[in-house]
């Protein structure tokens, strides 16, 4: 009985056994598939991730290539015709930019500023497209002359807009009635942009300027090799030591002082009076832009 018992007692305990060797193996199992589980998902998260990555990659590769490399691109785009965005209308007379100068106030600046910025996205920056509409459409510059201002004055070399910062740097060459101390630009004032004011034309050198409106009287003086365009002159015009240059002028009465080795393309409804000048040539005007004869017959002239 005491052996029966034994052998009972042993066979209780092989079974038991095995039941926990079973229960061990099923929870073995349980924690291998929970690992293999475990990985599989990491796995799919580093390939979404990766795939995510390379998608961002691919967008962000599309965007650059379709991105404006230079502010001749984003000026194309930026006065392309937009609901979102649409274009400023021409200063009606003098903006607050009109006697901007190195000496200008800190005062007369931001009020500047703050008219650059009305009815835009920011008060605190011009973004490009901004920058440019304000230049080009507001002020009635040309798009050289704003892609140059963007680029020695912007954000970014103007790619990044302009800031107070920058507009600032930039404000002594904001004024629409004087163009001064330039060289190797194209400069241009459109129609509206001088509302028949005075214009000065100073130490330009190697320039090419076109002021496509109406003046009351310009001044041009120490200017070099230069190509120079003046739409009609309600009176005179005075041209002071300059050489090398071509000038178009329509005036009502042209003024030389010592220049040397110009031509002028002359309009002139009396004769012109030349000082102390040496080689000058002189030939009818021949140009035209638009609304030139409009501008001829403000003025009362007769081509």
């Amino acid at each position: 009985r005491e052996a029966q018992e034994a052998i009972r007692a042993q066979a209780q305990a092989e079974e038991e056994a095995a039941k926990r060797r079973q229960e061990e193996e099923a929870q073995e199992a349980i924690r291998r598939r929970q690992v293999q589980e475990r990985e599989r998902m990491e796995q799919q998260q580093e390939r979404k991730h990766r795939q995510e990555q390379d998608e961002a990659l691919e967008t962000s590769r599309k965007a650059q290539a379709e991105r404006p490399r230079d502010l001749e691109q984003v000026l194309a785009l930026a006065l392309q015709p937009c609901p979102e965005r649409p274009r400023r209308p021409r200063v009606k007379g003098m903006p607050l930019v009109a006697r901007a100068s190195k000496r200008s106030k800190e005062e007369e600046i931001q009020k500047a500023f703050a008219e650059a910025c009305a009815g835009r996205h920011s008060d605190e920056a011009l973004d490009v497209e901004d920058a440019l509409l304000y230049l080009c459409d507001f002020l009635g510059f040309g798009q050289a002359q704003a892609i140059s201002f963007l680029r020695r004055f912007g954000d970014s070399q103007g790619l990044a807009g302009l800031s107070l910062a920058g507009f600032r740097a930039g404000f002594a060459e904001l004024s629409p009635y004087a163009l001064t101390h330039r060289q190797s630009e194209v400069l241009v004032r459109k129609l509206g942009s001088l509302g028949g004011q005075q214009l000065n034309l100073e130490s330009l050198q190697d320039c090419e300027v076109y002021i496509c409106e109406l003046t009351a009287q310009v001044f041009v003086d120490f200017c070099k090799g230069c190509l120079i365009l003046l739409g009609p002159c309600e009176s005179s015009v005075f041209v002071r030591d300059c050489e090398d240059c071509v000038f178009w002028v329509a005036c009502q009465q042209l003024r030389t002082n010592n220049c040397q080795r110009c031509t002028f393309h002359l309009y002139s409804k009396t004769e012109p009076i030349i000082e102390t000048s040496d080689k000058l040539a002189f030939a009818p005007w021949a140009a035209r832009y638009p609304s030139c004869s409009a501008h001829f017959a403000a003025a009362n002239f007769d081509p």
